[in-house]
């Protein structure tokens, strides 16, 4: 099954890391505001479709961290 691991050093990794960064980012500026205010913008169903995808994007990311293999000392990959 090492056909389906993913190097960190890899170029999807990285622009994946970035963005589930974005992500995150977006999430910790829209959520409190949302909670707090309750704007009716915040309830379109436009935002709401892009707040779920984004939530099956952080559940993706979980499968994506798990099939990572790391970096040892010696600079080896692990890949058990």
């Amino acid at each position: 099954m090492k056909l389906l691991l993913i190097a960190p050093q890899s170029t999807f990794h990285q622009y994946w890391d970035l963005f589930i960064m974005m992500c995150a980012l977006y999430n910790g500026l829209t959520l409190p505001i949302e909670i707090a205010f309750e704007p009716e913008w915040m309830a379109s169903t436009s935002i709401r479709y892009l707040n779920t995808l984004i939530d099956i994007a952080f559940l993706v990311d979980i499968i994506i961290v798990f099939r990572t293999t790391i970096t040892g000392n010696d600079g080896e990959e692990n890949v058990d």
